[in-house]
């Protein structure tokens, strides 16, 4: 049996492209976007599938997709704010940190505690 998935020496090469994003620059706008948030996280994903369908022994369907993304979360006393997008680029991230800007705890009370 042989293994038809291919070798990845870098897994890196799916997430940072040139021109788009590289590790630095993806550090360096996640620390900004995070700077006024108790907690936060960017995550980066790549995701490739492949299948094939067979009747009695047969090809009948075959299918191959990709798909990438990131995720872009933030919290911030009570409030937690969740940015996403198919396109990993700075300007994707820098757009997804407008929306953690509007944690801003001091504009709004905490919440108060639930009723008994």
């Amino acid at each position: 049996m042989t293994d038809i998935a291919p070798l990845f020496t870098d897994a890196r090469g799916l997430l940072y492209r040139p021109g788009l994003l590289d590790p630095d620059g993806a550090r360096r706008l996640t620390a900004e976007a995070l700077k006024a948030c108790d907690d936060g996280e960017l995550y980066l994903q790549y995701r490739a599938s492949e299948s094939f369908g067979l009747d009695d022994g047969r090809l009948k369907t075959a299918d191959y997709s990709t798909d990438a993304g990131f995720g872009l979360r933030g919290v911030s006393g009570e409030m937690t704010g969740f940015a996403h997008a198919n396109d990993i680029s700075e300007a994707a991230i820098r757009k997804a940190a407008q929306t953690l800007a509007l944690l801003d705890p001091a504009n709004s009370p905490p919440a108060p505690p639930p009723q008994r």
